[in-house]
């Protein structure tokens, strides 16, 4: 029995328990199966901040390692770097693919795939040294050779795509696109970041092979995959938890991952007698602190980047008394048309503050923004 919290709420960080991504696990491991010609090989996850987007990106890594194949983890950035640390990643890849015993980086400049008998020199000219695209199709190109060589593949994650540098974005689009699907390469990718991305970085002339490849959705949790979340954990770690405070603490979650494990957090450690389980009483002061955290780590930095049309909605939205609200009573609160309306309700969606539960009406994404916005607006 331990009485450390077994709850994480960190952004990225894996919780105890996993649940609701069976579905993009499984659509992975039968691309990876099926080859470069399954049209899951290359796919994009957008989602709100906060829903588990790069714990599924490392869940993913982690079934394609237990598969024998290499992994690389990439963190987008605004840098203009970005093209060449991606490229050193790929290098990194290859060497260990290679089973190297040093984990010393393989030049891009001269790059020696071994393992398929004489082993194969790729070298650059002069010109194309110092071409940022030149060196990560070679290097890319160079890891699928290998990879394909020894049966197996590489899995390549971006995280934070829409913050990507946009010559970095464009210069690794052409490269994944002539080694995964031209040269039909097993090398696959699983990109991800925020809804904001499709209107944003993918609309780019450029970046046409970005837009097409597949999309793999992340939904809420269902309820009973959080309260699993929330059960799992206080159980295995010795202790119990009444059905009360877990209804509780699923009711304020309202399926999102992060809100899951504030909450778990914070009527944890709001419990002072956890011999005697988790009460009611302790989930409600859990979700209280967590509700404040919410506000204060996802909903403001959210709040101060929408214009005031964009906030007149949500606030609107946040006077009905049903967390489902339909579309022609919004319009009628706004006293707009319902084209008005849906241009708003487009941006909102993309900036993760709502979405479209069933045709004709929207919900907060999270629950914790409609009683911020009823606290403070009504």
């Amino acid at each position: 029995m331990t009485d450390q919290n077994p709850f994480r709420p960190s952004f990225g960080v894996a919780p105890h328990t996993l649940v609701g991504r069976e579905e993009p696990l499984e659509r992975l491991r039968v691309a990876m199966a099926a080859g470069p010609t399954h049209p899951d090989f290359t796919m994009l996850i957008a989602s709100p901040r906060g829903s588990g987007k790069t714990v599924l990106l490392k869940a993913m890594r982690d079934a394609a390692e237990q598969a024998g194949w290499a992994t690389v983890p990439i963190t987008a950035t605004p840098s203009e770097n970005l093209s060449g640390l991606i490229t050193e990643q790929l290098a990194d890849a290859a060497a260990e693919l290679d089973d190297r015993r040093s984990r010393r980086r393989i030049s891009s400049l001269n790059l020696s795939v071994l393992g398929t008998g004489g082993g194969i020199e790729l070298a650059e000219s002069a010109a194309d040294a110092d071409r940022p695209r030149t060196r990560m199709l070679r290097t890319m190109g160079a890891l699928g050779e290998l990879a394909e060589s020894k049966h197996s593949g590489a899995l390549l994650t971006l995280d934070e795509f829409h913050k990507a540098h946009i010559d970095s974005a464009r210069e690794f689009a052409h490269a994944l696109q002539a080694v995964s699907k031209v040269d039909a390469k097993p090398v696959m990718f699983v990109g991800a970041g925020l809804p904001s991305m499709e209107d944003g970085i993918l609309a780019d002339d450029a970046m046409t092979f970005f837009q097409r490849i597949a999309r793999t959705p992340i939904q809420p949790l269902e309820r009973d995959e959080t309260m699993r979340a929330l059960r799992a954990p206080i159980v295995d770690s010795g202790h119990r938890v009444t059905s009360e405070a877990l209804e509780a603490a699923a009711s304020a979650a309202s399926g999102y991952p992060f809100m899951v494990q504030l909450v778990g957090y914070h009527m944890w450690e709001s419990c002072t007698d956890l011999d005697g389980g988790v009460t009611l009483a302790d989930a409600e002061a859990g979700i209280r602190i967590a509700n404040l955290a919410m506000v204060e780590q996802v909903l403001r930095p959210v709040w101060r980047d929408l214009s005031d049309g964009d906030r007149r909605v949500l606030i609107e939205m946040s006077r009905f008394a049903d967390a489902e609200v339909r579309r022609r009573d919004l319009a009628a609160a706004l006293d707009k048309s319902s084209g008005y309306l849906a241009t708003y309700l487009t941006r909102l969606e993309a900036a993760g503050t709502l979405y479209r539960p069933s045709r004709g009406s929207v919900s907060f994404v999270h629950e914790a923004m409609r009683m911020w916005l009823r606290e403070a607006h009504l």
